[in-house]
């Protein structure tokens, strides 16, 4: 069974590979963080959410848009892990790092 393009469809080839299973994941929570919401980064450089990325096998992603403590304007991808909301960067316990060697 061809497709009018003439490819095979994807029923076609399950039927054809019935060792190839597809499963739906169930459905997942909302992203922890909102489009344009302000954030902060563990470095403490703050920032905008300005895109989001769900994977199937790795944490969200978040395209942020901060300046560096240089003062360069970037926009880069950060794993969920490395972001924490303003509530959450206010109550962090900040660690000098002359205390984490």
């Amino acid at each position: 069974m061809e497709d009018a393009a003439g490819n095979g469809t994807l029923e076609q080839f399950l039927k054809d590979n019935p060792d190839v299973t597809i499963e739906a994941e169930p459905a997942r929570a909302p992203f922890t963080y909102g489009l344009n919401e302000r954030v902060v980064l563990l470095s403490g450089e703050e920032g905008f959410v300005i895109g989001r990325a769900e994977h199937a096998e790795a944490m969200d992603s978040y395209f942020l848009r901060y300046v560096t403590a240089e003062g360069s304007l970037v926009e880069s991808w950060w794993s969920e892990n490395a972001i924490l909301s303003l509530e959450e960067a206010k109550n962090a316990v900040r660690v000098p790092a002359s205390q984490t060697t």
